[in-house]
This record gives structure tokens, C-alpha cells and sequence, in this order.
């Protein structure tokens, strides 16, 4: 694909390399993406389903360049929580009808990628 097909903000990911292309003829090639250093297994408890979350743990030093630190991209997924008997939050409209009076969904980040950036 040619430069100029390119908008400003597209990236072509060619293994740990993004080639970031401006309006200009010049380019800049950095890492993108940095390797975790481990997943990690969090456990939300039995009030939750699901109950187990994988979410991945990024070292700042493990950027390919000096310049760049790897940092966390989150995501907030959500998942069921079971009301605690004192919730009287108004049912989510969005589960189904079995579901409303005993459980809503709540939000829970976790670290989807490793990501290197300024």
C-alpha cells in the first residue's frame, strides 16, 4: 500500500515495528507493541461469573527503544456480580428477566495489551 493511500493515523504492524506514516514523505519506525511479561489469573470471587479474569502484566522496560516505555492497555469488560441484599439499584434491563432480581453486571478492567508509547 502506497504512503499516500495512507490517512495520518494509520499504522501498518509488521511484526513488533508499527510504521507510523505522515502527510509528509518522512517516516518513523517504533516498536508497537511490547511483550507482557506474564499473564495473571484474577480471581473476583464467588459472588462474580465469571469468577476467574486473565489480564496481562507489562514491565515498562521492555520497549525496543530507549525513548518508549511499555504500558498497559486496559479494558473494561463486564461481568455479573450477585446483588448483596441491601442493593436496591434499579434492575438492569439488559439481562434477562431470571437474572435481574439476583444479579447486575459491573464493570472490570483488565490488561488486554502491551503497548509501547511515549
Amino acid at each position: 500500500m502506497a504512503a499516500s493511500a495512507l490517512a495520518q493515523s494509520d499504522f501498518i504492524v509488521n511484526g513488533n515495528d508499527c510504521l507510523v506514516v505522515k502527510r509528509s514523505p518522512a517516516a518513523e519506525i517504533r516498536p508497537c507493541l511490547c511483550p507482557p511479561s506474564n499473564e495473571k489469573l484474577v480471581d473476583l470471587g464467588r459472588g462474580h461469573y465469571p469468577r476467574y479474569l486473565v489480564t496481562l502484566v507489562c514491565e515498562p522496560n521492555r520497549c525496543h527503544k530507549s525513548a518508549y516505555v511499555c504500558s498497559s492497555l486496559p479494558y473494561k469488560t463486564r461481568v455479573l456480580k450477585r446483588r448483596e441484599e441491601d442493593d436496591d439499584s434499579r434492575p438492569d434491563a439488559s439481562l434477562p428477566q431470571s437474572l435481574r432480581e439476583e444479579w447486575k453486571f459491573v464493570h472490570v478492567p483488565v490488561v488486554v495489551a502491551c503497548v509501547c508509547s511515549l
